[in-house]
């Protein structure tokens, strides 16, 4: 069961397209906090699909102007994962995985890291083929912020 009707809390439906065709992507952010609504999203011409997940949580939590709880909820069990089990290991660890590499996407995930210092956040994976409607809404609003940015 979903938190959706958690009125006490914010919650973010995250989106993201990457063409790996052309080395970009998008992504949004749908906000709700009780009946108030913020969209945000933006383009990316760095990295990849992994990387653009993070940086859509990071952006999206960096527009929370007061610490109130956040419930994210996204398709990425990479985002969910990193940040609610592996991201404690890899800063007890200096950022290195259990093999001694170095983690991928290391400067997102350090990022995301300093924001969820500040915000008490908890994580949702999204079944893709039955999504909440404010996830469906942001997957098609990221498809056509990249287009409209693949036209400019």
């Amino acid at each position: 069961m979903l938190p959706l009707g958690d009125e006490d809390s914010i919650h973010i439906f995250l989106a993201i397209t990457w063409r790996q065709k052309i080395g970009a992507g998008a992504w949004t952010g749908v906000m709700r906090y009780r009946n108030h609504y913020r969209v945000v999203g933006n383009v990316r011409r760095e990295g990849s699909g992994n990387s653009l997940h993070i940086v859509s949580a990071v952006e999206s939590l960096s527009e929370l102007k007061r610490r109130i709880p956040v419930h994210i909820y996204t398709t990425s069990g990479y985002l969910k994962e990193g940040a609610s089990s592996w991201l404690n290991q890899w800063r007890g660890r200096d950022w290195q995985t259990r093999e001694g590499a170095e983690v991928s996407n290391r400067a997102e995930w350090q990022a995301l890291a300093g924001v969820l210092d500040r915000v008490p956040v908890t994580f949702h994976v999204i079944d893709k083929a039955e999504p909440p409607c404010h996830l469906a809404a942001a997957k098609e609003m990221v498809k056509d912020l990249l287009v409209a940015e693949s036209v400019d």
